[in-house]
């Protein structure tokens, strides 16, 4: 443009640097937020899988789990539910035993905030391990539960 001063030059010059630097932000962001929102599909499928797979089989309630399950006035339909709408716990998890590998998925019940349930996936079979209600102090009538051996 001729007749341009020195002034409108050194504007459109900053301007174009501006520019290329938001853009450049914006890329990072929009890569950032790709990664990560696959990071968090990859979870939620896995956790997606192993209910499933839960589902799928025959599910044993141990003599344990159904004791458990008696004296925190916890039910099928609460542990059905933990299934169907809960997350996995990974610090309560041992997925690397390669006999029975146990999960601990927990969600909210009608009956408690929060419930966790561990399954032992054994083949074609997922036993309910134990299950409780996290943060809830177990009443006397829990200690006459044994655990399985």
């Amino acid at each position: 443009m001729a007749g341009e001063t020195g002034f409108i030059k050194y504007l459109t010059y900053r301007f174009g640097k501006i520019i290329l630097l938001v853009f450049a932000i914006t890329i990072a962001f929009w890569v950032y937020n790709k990664i990560e929102s696959k990071k968090s599909t990859q979870g939620k499928s896995q956790t997606q899988e192993i209910k499933d797979k839960i589902l799928q089989s025959n599910i044993i309630y141990t003599k344990h789990a159904l004791c458990r399950m008696e004296c925190r006035n916890i039910s099928k339909e609460d542990i059905l539910e933990v299934l169907r709408n809960g997350e996995l716990n990974h610090s309560k998890t041992t997925s690397n035993d390669s006999q029975c590998p146990t999960y601990a998925i927990e969600a909210k019940t009608k009956s408690y905030d929060k419930v966790l349930a561990i399954f032992a996936i054994c083949d074609d079979v997922s036993k309910l391990v134990t299950t409780y209600p996290v943060g809830v102090k177990d009443p006397d009538s829990c200690e006459n539960c044994e655990p399985e051996k």
